[in-house]
């Protein structure tokens, strides 16, 4: 599994759809700086923190595995911010608010932290594509209940978004010889990895579980052949047909032919 790493946000607004108190400086939770979005007031419900164009670039057809949603928080005051009634949701690519809902009944600490909502493996209950990752309307709301008087203050709120590579499996080539390298990881399952030299075919089958990782396969003057490649480290090629195969290993692995 593959992760875009922590991103931030290009906009970050006081949203009025839901809650009675605005935002002030939302801008100021762009960056982790120790300057600060806040909202202060006496059992008062916020106003949406709602942050959006990240920026993702997560390349076509990779599978979404999870989002995980980090608030860098803090409360003027002990018992002073309730999470009893926070809200935390994911923007769809739509500029739709999405209906699950991570927020925590905690309250919040008087100490500033990062705090997370989500995880790898948590989709929010929607279906997403690369591309509504990378949509510019893609984000996530913070609501919150401020009493005694206190205030809420985010200093910074930033998305990770986990997806699953696959291996690019198809290399057409001109001349007698071909090579590949299977990316890290390779997910499992896999079956029917074909490579093309001229007209020579060589089917690669990855059974469950996979081989992670490993280095590259050189395909060389071969009408047809097929290769098994096992668990545990060990490789198996099989030869049909005439020709000759040159081979280099996964993981320093042993191999038999």
């Amino acid at each position: 599994m593959a992760d875009t790493g922590w991103v931030s946000p290009g906009t970050i607004v006081s949203d009025d759809s839901y809650g009675s108190t605005a935002w002030s400086n939302p801008d100021n939770a762009k960056t982790s700086n120790n300057t600060y979005a806040t909202n202060s007031g006496n059992t008062e419900n916020s106003n949406y923190l709602k942050a959006t164009n990240f920026g993702f670039s997560i390349p076509s057809g990779k599978t979404i595995d999870g989002i995980l949603v980090d608030f860098e928080r803090k409360a003027s005051s002990a018992w002073g911010v309730s999470g009893l009634g926070e809200r935390v949701r994911i923007v769809k690519s739509d500029g739709t608010i999405g209906s699950t809902d991570r927020g925590d009944a905690s309250y919040w600490s008087t100490t500033e932290a990062y705090v997370e909502y989500g995880g790898e493996s948590d989709l929010w209950g929607e279906t997403w594509s690369s591309s509504d990752i990378n949509d510019s309307d893609f984000g996530v709301v913070l609501n919150t209940v401020i009493e005694s008087y206190s205030t809420a203050s985010v200093d910074h709120i930033r998305i990770k978004v986990y997806y699953s590579t696959g291996p690019d499996v198809t290399v057409t080539t001109n001349v007698q010889s071909a090579s590949f390298s299977l990316p890290s990881p390779v997910i499992a399952g896999v079956s029917n990895i074909n490579l093309t030299a001229g007209v020579q075919v060589a089917s690669f089958s990855l059974p469950t579980p996979s081989i992670s990782g490993g280095s590259s396969v050189v395909v060389s003057n071969q009408t047809s052949s097929f290769f098994y490649i096992k668990s545990n480290n060990h490789i198996n090629w099989k030869h049909y047909g005439s020709g000759k195969c040159s081979r280099s290993h996964f993981f320093s692995s042993r191999s038999s032919y």
